[in-house]
């Protein structure tokens, strides 16, 4: 019984618990490492979104006096038609959008406009990934109107 033959097969319980032992510790490692790409993923897609709609707004402030004139009243649903994300009343007050799962906040900030009649605006998306809020912040120069 606990002699073993030359002409006997398989594996003793000790070599397949081991085996078992082995195949769970890789499985395990392999779970945590697919969660941590996911939420990674997640992450980058959103931060792609932020960083789009931080260009969408700064493309629109960089537009012509047409562009940001037409952003007021009517012209604001017209814009938002477009698939931007613009506020109702100006290009400078914070707007709430949503893309996909994720819920952005776009604001635009304009300083003192310089010698040459340039305003330096920031534009800032903010959301919130993994229960603490992320955001990116772009700075553009703009023409006085």
């Amino acid at each position: 019984m606990g002699v073993r033959r030359a002409h006997d097969g398989g594996f003793t319980l000790v070599e397949v618990m081991v085996s078992l032992l082995i195949l769970a510790i890789v499985a395990a490692g392999l779970g945590t490492l697919t969660i941590s790409v996911a939420r990674a993923q997640a992450n980058a897609r959103k931060q792609a979104v932020a960083a789009e709609l931080a260009s969408q707004r700064s493309d629109l402030l960089r537009g012509s006096l047409a562009v940001v004139k037409a952003n007021t009243g009517a012209g604001a649903a017209t814009l938002a038609a477009t698939g931007a994300c613009v506020p109702a009343v100006g290009l400078f007050q914070t707007v709430k959008c949503t893309r996909g799962s994720g819920t952005y906040l776009v604001s635009a900030v304009r300083g003192s406009v310089d010698g040459f009649g340039v305003y330096p605006v920031t534009v800032t998306v903010t959301w919130t990934a993994q229960a603490a809020a992320r955001s990116i912040v772009t700075q553009t120069r703009i023409w006085a109107p």
